[in-house]
């Protein structure tokens, strides 16, 4: 008879293997290096990534989130783009990293931005 412990152990690790999960939305990242800050605008992100997971706003500013995280059988693979636009819909600050971090919320666009305070 086999151990109860070890049952499950081994059906959990069966069953683990044969289930994939994923959150988000996949998306292309080709376009992560041509991200300018005052440059690339919010049109750009949509063209290149598609319909943003989630959209939310800091500080007052809006935020657009890509997020795709799944399983498979080489592990977890993951990737996440976070983007801030200024009122003028030009990128201010943006993360890109399998692992989300805080963002900067600060216009760094300056005065000669059509959009500064």
């Amino acid at each position: 008879m086999v151990p109860t412990k070890a049952f499950a152990l081994a059906c959990t690790f069966i069953l683990g293997a044969c289930v994939t999960v994923s959150i988000g939305h996949k998306f292309d990242t080709a376009h992560v290096s041509d991200i300018r800050p005052c440059v690339t605008t919010e049109s750009d992100l949509l063209s290149w990534f598609g319909e943003p997971y989630q959209r939310g706003n800091a500080d007052g500013l809006p935020t657009l989130h890509w997020l795709y995280t799944s399983n498979g059988p080489s592990g977890w693979n993951s990737d996440a783009l976070v983007a801030v636009v200024n009122r003028a819909g030009k990128v201010i600050h943006f993360q890109f990293s399998p692992m989300c971090v805080p963002i900067e919320v600060k216009d760094v666009c300056g005065v000669g931005d059509a959009s500064a305070p």
